[in-house]
């Protein structure tokens, strides 16, 4: 019976449940402990570390504190056939992405295997996630980096030089500061203009073609001078 579990590469003081079946029907087996009779648990890390014995030991209680190889049954009732196993730190190193653990040899027991994939530590750091990248993603990442002998930030700082300077050679930043003092200027005289009339210049003609004009346009009509 295949179970699977996850865990951080390199952590410790860890544990897992697994269920446990018999041989015979597939139901639950129950009573199993840490010293029944031919009753064998085993690790293995990757694909080339050889089968390592796991020295089974008793918990106080489901709940006790953990111990490498602790082996306990939760429930005979409410958790039947499942039990709690105490995972010797060695099983969890770094090195590999994967580990199996069985456990077989009691009498009418279904060997139980359990597959543990090993992922890179994952931590919080205000607020966003960052994990630790495996060794050939972090070298393919500095390769970029450092792309034909030049730094992103050299990248960076040649744009942002490009940016300011035109074609000529100038700078394009004095060009902008020219013409907005040329706009400040501008807009000086043009603040004064009044609109009471959408899109109409409020107006107060002073001469036409040269020739002051007199009167008011209304009860003295307009005259040149």
């Amino acid at each position: 019976m295949l179970q699977t579990f996850t865990f951080e590469k390199g952590k410790t003081s860890q544990s897992l449940y697994f269920t446990v079946q018999k041989s015979t029907d597939g139901t639950a087996f129950t009573g199993l402990l840490y010293n029944t009779a031919s009753l064998t648990c085993y690790y293995k890390r990757g694909a080339t570390d050889a089968a390592t014995a796991i020295t089974l030991a008793t918990l106080a209680s489901e709940t006790a504190a953990w111990s490498s190889g602790g082996l306990i049954l939760i429930s005979d009732t409410s958790f039947e056939g499942t039990y709690r196993f105490d995972i010797p730190d060695a099983v969890l190193a770094t090195g590999v992405d994967l580990a199996s653990i069985v456990f077989r040899g009691a009498t009418d027991m279904h060997p139980s295997t359990l597959s543990i994939s090993l992922v890179e530590p994952v931590t919080i750091v205000s607020g966003v996630v960052a994990a630790s990248l495996p060794s050939a993603t972090q070298a393919s990442i500095d390769a970029i980096e450092v792309d034909t002998g030049t730094t992103l930030q050299a990248e960076l700082d040649a744009i942002q030089a490009a940016v300011i300077t035109n074609a000529a050679g100038a700078d394009v930043a004095a060009d902008i500061i020219a013409l907005k003092t040329v706009a400040d200027a501008i807009k000086v005289p043009t603040d004064k203009m009044v609109f009471t009339n959408t899109n109409e210049l409020d107006v107060n003609t002073k001469s036409i073609n040269d020739a002051e004009v007199v009167g008011d346009g209304n009860a003295t009509p307009w005259d040149g001078v």
